[in-house]
Formats: structure tokens, C-alpha cells, sequence
């Protein structure tokens, strides 16, 4: 359901979402610059957003099974239902989600490419890790 205020709720998780792929730049549009180059910062940027109707201040990184859970399969490039996200949530970018993952190469985390809704990871240190953001809060 569009909420009106640049959110969306999802009825069948309790989940609100960004409606958009947040503007880190801060300059009204979304372009690989919107990039979060690490992980840590994804998180903060959430943890520090006051955002919607009513300023909700709870926002957080979604873990992945929450990310994941926006891909619509019988979709491709965006695999996002485009009525409800703006469409600058498709392409091939990445996007951070909070779950780690066990790994070997080090601390890695999961991301969701919304082209074709696969999952993949990202290990840390990577100067090219990248991923951009959607912050999400339970809707209650």
C-alpha cells in the first residue's frame, strides 16, 4: 500500500519501505554516486534517518529475507513491482542488506541485485564493495 509519503507498506510482512533507493547525495536523484561504499555506513544511515509521516525514527538495514522478499519474479530489470517503487529501484544495483554470512574470504554480508532478484555476497575489506540503500521499520 503507497502510504503517500514517500513510503510503503507492505501488508503481508508488517513492513514499511523507502519508496525509493535512498538519496545519500542528498540531491533529489538516485545515480551510482547514491552508491553506500561500505556496509557500516548502509547501517548508519538507517539507524540515523527520520523519515515518513510522523518522522518515524526507527528505521534500520533489512535483513535479507526482508530484501529479498521485494523481488517480484515475474519480473526482470527492475524485479520490483514498479506500482508501489519508484523505478530507479531497478538496474543491476546491489543492495546492502544486514545479514552476514560465515566465510572464509572474512566478514561478508548478503546483497540483492533487483535486476533479476538474485542473491549474492560481498566480503569486507573490498575497496569495490558497494551497495545501495533501503531502509525499512515494522509498520505497527
Amino acid at each position: 500500500m503507497d502510504n503517500g509519503d514517500d513510503t510503503v507498506t507492505d501488508n503481508c510482512t508488517g513492513l514499511m519501505w523507502q519508496q525509493d533507493t535512498a538519496d545519500i547525495g542528498n540531491d533529489g536523484t538516485i545515480t551510482d554516486a547514491d552508491d553506500v561504499r561500505l556496509w557500516c555506513d548502509a547501517i548508519t544511515y538507517c539507524e540515523e534517518l527520520t523519515f515518513g509521516a510522523g518522522n518515524h525514527t526507527d528505521w534500520r538495514l533489512p535483513n535479507v529475507r526482508e530484501l529479498h522478499s521485494l523481488v517480484d519474479f515475474s519480473r526482470e530489470s527492475p524485479a520490483i513491482d514498479t506500482d508501489f517503487f519508484a523505478a530507479t529501484a531497478g538496474g543491476n544495483r546491489a543492495y546492502w542488506s544486514s545479514t552476514s554470512i560465515a566465510s572464509s574470504n572474512g566478514d561478508c554480508e548478503w546483497i540483492v541485485f533487483f535486476d533479476t532478484g538474485r542473491l549474492s555476497s560481498v566480503c569486507r575489506p573490498v575497496e569495490e564493495a558497494h551497495g545501495h540503500v533501503r531502509a525499512v521499520r515494522d509498520a505497527q
